[in-house]
């Protein structure tokens, strides 16, 4: 069950780092500000449905961005720490997943995960291609929905999907200032297409997220024998 969590933290991760970039709204520009040395920890508890039975995943996702290119590309260094899973009766402490690079396009998209199978390959981009929030390009306003067409890529693994989004409301989280958006993302080919339904709320400052509840279904976590279904939740610690 190690590696099995230890692919579940990876994946978690991936997410968690792709749905960080909105567009304009009210005015105000909350578009991923991305600075070099920038980092975020969000604490996460996941609730899965592993071959019928279910176990529950614990643990702290940390961020930092590594690199800002001209373009407004960004490179962020990914890992989890402190994992806790009990599977059943079971309940054991999760190795720490290595840091990686994942780059981002300026509009949100993901533009390549770097590292090995396990980090980088087919699994990893459908995951975190169900996270992603992606620039609509203009303005929005409270209500405003936008969709978005995710390119099927066959170097990477990538398979096409559906995004929709919808601008909720301006909220606080604790002392932070956000939008909460709605973002539902639907993958469009292969024999089991995965999808997640999730709220964001994003930080109007940054674009940093400071709190998100998701849920996904056939989600291709890497590592695992067969697509998993989970909610996962995630909230700001700094």
């Amino acid at each position: 069950m190690k590696t099995k969590f230890n692919a579940l933290g990876a994946a978690i991760v991936l997410l968690s780092a792709s749905a960080l970039t909105f567009a304009a709204v009210d005015g105000l520009s909350v578009k991923r500000q991305p600075k070099e040395g920038q980092a975020i920890k969000l604490r996460l508890k996941a609730e899965l449905e592993i071959a019928g039975q279910q176990a529950t995943y614990t643990g702290l996702v940390q961020q930092k961005v590594t690199k800002v290119e001209t373009d407004g590309t960004y490179t962020e260094e990914e890992q989890q720490v402190q994992g806790k899973a009990k599977f059943g009766d079971q309940e054991i402490d999760v190795p720490d997943t290595g840091a990686h690079p994942v780059v981002y396009n300026a509009d949100g998209s993901l533009k390549e995960i770097k590292g090995d199978e396990q980090t980088a390959g087919a699994a990893s981009y459908r995951m975190t291609n169900l996270g992603v929030i992606i620039d609509s390009g203009k303005p929005l306003a409270v209500g405003d929905t936008w969709t978005v067409e995710i390119k099927a890529d066959s170097k990477t693994g990538a398979v096409a999907a559906k995004a929709e989004y919808k601008v909720l409301a301006e909220e606080k989280v604790g002392d932070l200032d956000t939008i909460k958006v709605k973002a539902t993302i639907k993958e469009s080919e292969g024999a089991e297409p995965a999808s997640s339904e999730g709220t964001y709320w994003v930080v109007k400052t940054d674009g940093t997220l400071a709190k998100a509840e998701v849920k996904w279904l056939n989600a291709p976590f890497p590592g695992a024998p067969a697509p998993i279904t989970a909610t996962v939740s995630m909230v700001r610690e700094n």
